[in-house]
């Protein structure tokens, strides 16, 4: 079987990855304040933010997206290892909710503060290498 195949860098997606959780960690701050909904609110959305942004970089290194792949088994994989990702942070999300006592409001908006923008980026950034491919054809 041969096709097309592709590798994404590592450490753009990770770069994206990253600034996206720190855009939503300033933007939930920003809400917090301007709200009013106290410290332990800020503090439950930027452990929460701060998890998904530890777990999206563990589950990027794990991917291993440097190493070449056929396009459709590429693509594939990353929708699997997106899911694995925010059911993990999710699950986290749960520990901090019994463990550490949080609301269960702060930790999911602030979740999904954060995941739609990671989501968006990473997109982005996949979107950017196959599309670079039509250009370079291998």
């Amino acid at each position: 079987m041969t096709g097309p195949t592709a590798t994404v860098d590592a450490q753009r997606l990770i770069r994206a990855q990253v600034a996206s959780c720190a855009a939503a960690s300033g933007i939930w701050a920003i809400i917090v304040v301007v709200g009013g909904f106290g410290t332990q609110a800020m503090v439950a959305g930027l452990a929460q933010i701060a998890l998904l942004a530890v777990v999206s970089v563990v589950t990027t290194v794990l991917f291993q997206p440097g190493r070449e792949r056929y396009v459709g088994t590429l693509v594939a994989a990353w929708s699997a290892v997106s899911l694995v990702r925010f059911a993990t942070a999710l699950g986290g999300g749960l520990l901090l909710y019994f463990a550490a006592r949080y609301g269960a409001r702060p930790l999911l908006f602030s979740f999904l503060l954060a995941a739609l923008p990671v989501l968006a980026a990473e997109t982005r950034v996949f979107t950017g290498t196959l599309s670079s491919m039509g250009d370079n054809p291998s």
